[in-house]
């Protein structure tokens, strides 16, 4: 076993980020990462790691889980868990129970500044390239984020 899944395994408890919404899509877990603006689509492995958190919470746990439904020996999948749980983590999709976020006011819309490719992640898409446009809230003065994109058929308010 390695380091990264020796680490997974000792009680770790995560939960999805406050920041997100999800839902199974077909076969797979689609994520709408909000402060990013972005979809992103987890794979096979991904997705029922995505889900047994929500229900599950400990890695360990999770990884039992994901193994029985995967119909996979525990062995097999505790270094690919490792590595999506750390990926899904860094991406701020997940995080540690416990452990405050960054605010979403520090980050920069669409700019995620992590690696194309992270393990578990099939694919990402911005909003407003899939067609999806974030709703937009107004500041105390009325004034909407520069990076915030109203969608093409909403009125003016």
């Amino acid at each position: 076993m390695s380091k990264e899944a020796n680490t997974a395994a000792e009680g770790t408890r995560l939960c999805h980020a406050p920041s997100v919404a999800w839902q199974r899509v077909g076969d797979e877990v689609v994520v709408l990462d909000v402060p990013r603006r972005t979809l992103v689509g987890l794979n096979p492995t991904a997705s029922a790691l995505w889900e047994s958190i929500a229900s599950e919470g400990e890695v360990a746990a999770s990884i039992a889980t994901v193994a029985e439904r995967l119909q996979q020996p525990v062995a097999s999948l505790n270094d690919e868990i490792a590595r999506i749980a750390k990926a899904l983590l860094q991406r701020e999709l997940l995080q540690v129970v416990g452990a405050q976020s960054i605010p979403a006011a520090q980050r920069v819309p669409g700019d995620s500044g992590f690696p194309a490719a992270l393990p578990g992640i099939a694919w990402e898409e911005q909003l407003e390239d899939s067609g999806v446009y974030a709703a937009c809230a107004k500041d105390p003065f009325g004034e909407i984020s520069p990076g915030c994109t109203a969608s093409p058929s909403a009125g003016s308010s």
